[in-house]
């Protein structure tokens, strides 16, 4: 430690430089050895702790979730052999190794769907790429990219959308969903305590009929279905549910608590929904499923809401950036449905 390096730093670079060309002129690649001997240490080793160590080998396990029975396979991924290739599309290698290693990419989509495996590696390819439709595609180069997503090669527009057809009638989206959000709730990849639950607009400009929705923006109503979607207080999606029309946004509610304990979190999540849910029968559901909840009233008094003393906010808390002041308040609502009469406290 007391001991001075000879030389300055800058020569040690251009020495090490030097080399590194040296070697790159003459085709020596001193790291790997393909003959079967001993490679030289590396400089730098990353060591990285198993998951197990990390978060634990309960949330390691993915959840037992009821599975259709596989479907056929009978065509595999990377069959095709070929040497060393270069490719523009490489960048999406390190997505393909992250999905295939750590997520079982490929065991799930082949167990449901079989040969539509083929299917979800190119949407794989549109999502990294920033592809929007399969029309798209036709851009592509096909050999380059097929053989980068274990197909080979690349077919065809048509093919495609008959790959596409051949998946939809197959009606398993809903298990490979399910599947996902349960293992993603194991592994601790999205959060437990705050999920929002928001609908938005899926618009649709076909020439069947379907159901309408109000369009916000326009303020009208319009062709399209719901996206009913929850996410964690970071903003990652925890799940979401496509419905036709306007969307039942109280059932979405009562379906995620029920959710919740499926999944056996311990401590049940906050549910906050906006003024949609609003009602004392909704409300009276929620108490007795014990789902803990956060709304606003629907068409609340604005100077009865000004009425409030500001030495009455006692209650501090700062979200993203801001602070805010809280007033706490019970208040008593009565429910009386058809049968009998229900006493529920909201805060």
């Amino acid at each position: 430690m007391h001991k001075r390096r000879p030389g300055t730093k800058a020569r040690e670079l251009e020495a090490l430089r030097r080399a590194k060309r040296a070697r790159a002129q003459s085709g020596e690649q001193a790291q790997l050895s393909w003959d079967g001997g001993v490679p030289e240490p590396a400089a730098h080793v990353l060591a990285e702790p198993a998951i197990e160590e990390s978060i634990g080998a309960a949330l390691a396990v993915a959840p037992a979730v009821a599975q259709p029975p596989a479907a056929e396979v009978s065509e595999r991924p990377y069959a095709q052999a070929h040497g060393w290739e270069a490719s523009r599309y490489a960048g999406l290698f390190p997505i393909l190794l992250v999905l295939v290693s750590q997520w079982q990419w490929l065991p799930r989509v082949m167990g449901l769907f079989g040969d539509g495996w083929r299917l979800f590696m190119v949407f794989a390819l549109m999502a990294v790429r920033n592809i929007r439709s399969l029309e798209q595609l036709k851009h592509v180069r096909r050999q380059e990219a097929g053989r980068l997503l274990g197909l080979g090669q690349l077919p065809g527009v048509d093919t495609l959308w008959g790959w596409f057809y051949g998946v939809a009638k197959q009606r398993r989206a809903g298990a490979l969903l399910a599947a996902f959000f349960a293992d993603q709730l194991q592994r601790g990849l999205v959060g437990t305590d705050v999920w929002f639950t928001d609908g938005h607009l899926l618009p649709y400009t076909g020439e069947h009929k379907v159901h309408a929705s109000w369009h916000t923006q326009r303020r009208m109503p319009t062709p399209a279905q719901t996206n009913l979607v929850t996410c964690d207080g970071r903003g990652r999606i925890v799940c979401f549910e496509i419905q036709e029309g306007k969307g039942d946004l109280r059932a979405r509610i009562l379906a995620l608590g029920t959710y919740a304990r499926e999944q056996s979190l311990g401590v049940l999540p906050l549910q906050v929904f906006d003024r949609e849910g609003d009602g004392l029968g909704f409300f009276s559901a929620l108490v007795g499923q014990q789902t803990p909840f956060v709304t606003w009233e629907k068409n609340a008094d604005h100077q009865r809401l000004l009425a409030f003393e500001e030495s009455r906010f006692t209650h501090a808390l700062r979200l993203n950036g801001t602070d805010y002041h809280l007033l706490e308040e019970t208040k008593t609502c009565v429910y009386a449905p058809p049968s009998d009469g229900e006493v529920a406290e909201a805060r």
